[in-house]
């Protein structure tokens, strides 16, 4: 039987802990890897409902940490001896003991609940089989610090944010505002895109992979003055020989044309057709001066 007390703990310590921690900058005292071991334990008490300490073989606390094996012991080391842990070593067969602890020069940390109630832990200890486990990392570990090479994993259980009770009424509601105003922000803005994209399909002429041409168009999300320039520069390009040649077989695709950009060539216009003008005997015979004969074709006879 340990000869150390479990010290008694007030509800929500855990949280009241890791804000110490927090506002004492411990990090910058013992380390980061340290202060992460710290939260694991205090976290998996949480759990316990404190009562009383949790045990860990140092190769599953290593991996729960994300640590080697030597990493874990290097942190474990620096927070004992900061008075900020307690650990009682393990044996062949039995986990070690853990709690931290909060040095008496150091103020006793600050009230206020946690953002959720603390839930039955389920303490699982694999040490009778003496077989090496697998753990959720994957890797295989030996013994560390002489403890057995059993490995035990304490999970935090899942908890889905539905079931997390909000602080406040007020909260909650607030919540619930931002996510209705995004949602609608979000439909505004997919029915506006929706609009340029018809104004953009209406006026391109070769009307072929509507669906490209709706994710280029989605992809590049013009603003108003672009959407201008583009439609102006359809209505340039479709003048031009390129794509007035046999019946506009070489207009690019929408898709390809938004892609590349197309909106930004400097093509060549077809010239305009020159006007047609009557000839000066059709305007004078309009215009009633039959003295002046007609000037018909001749037709020229064969020899």
């Amino acid at each position: 039987m340990s000869k150390f007390v479990y010290p008694k703990r007030p509800p929500f310590f855990a949280n009241q802990f890791i804000r110490l921690m927090t506002k004492m900058c411990l990090g910058n005292v013992i380390g980061t890897d340290a202060c992460w071991l710290l939260t694991v334990v205090v976290m998996t008490e949480d759990e316990k409902r404190y009562k009383g300490g949790v045990t860990f073989y140092a190769s599953n606390l290593a991996d729960q940490c994300g640590f080697s094996c030597s990493g874990m012991e290097r942190a474990r080391r620096r927070a004992i001896e900061a008075g900020w842990l307690h650990h009682e070593p393990g044996a062949k067969g039995k986990a070690a003991v853990y709690w931290v602890l909060i040095p008496p020069e150091e103020p006793d940390g600050t009230s206020g609940p946690s953002v959720r109630e603390s839930t039955d832990f389920h303490h699982q200890v694999d040490g009778e089989s003496g077989e090496q486990v697998t753990v959720k990392t994957g890797r295989k570990r030996g013994a560390c610090d002489g403890e057995s090479g059993e490995h035990v994993t304490h999970s935090l259980p899942y908890t889905s944010s539905s079931s997390i009770p909000t602080s406040s009424p007020t909260s909650s509601a607030l919540g619930d505002v931002s996510k209705t105003s995004a949602k609608t922000k979000t439909m505004k803005s997919k029915n506006l895109d929706t609009e340029e994209f018809a104004k953009f399909w209406e006026t391109y002429p070769r009307k072929v992979r509507k669906s490209d041409a709706e994710k280029a168009f989605a992809k590049l999300n013009p603003s108003p003055e672009l959407l201008d320039q583009i439609l102006e520069a359809i209505d340039r390009q479709a003048r031009s020989p390129d794509w007035t040649k046999e019946n506009g077989q070489f207009i690019p695709h929408p898709s390809t044309w938004l892609n590349g950009r197309r909106w930004e060539d400097e093509g060549t216009l077809l010239p305009a057709s020159p006007p047609i003008l009557p000839s000066e005997s059709f305007l004078r015979a309009q215009s009633g001066e039959h003295d002046a004969p007609m000037i018909l074709p001749t037709r020229k006879e064969p020899q």
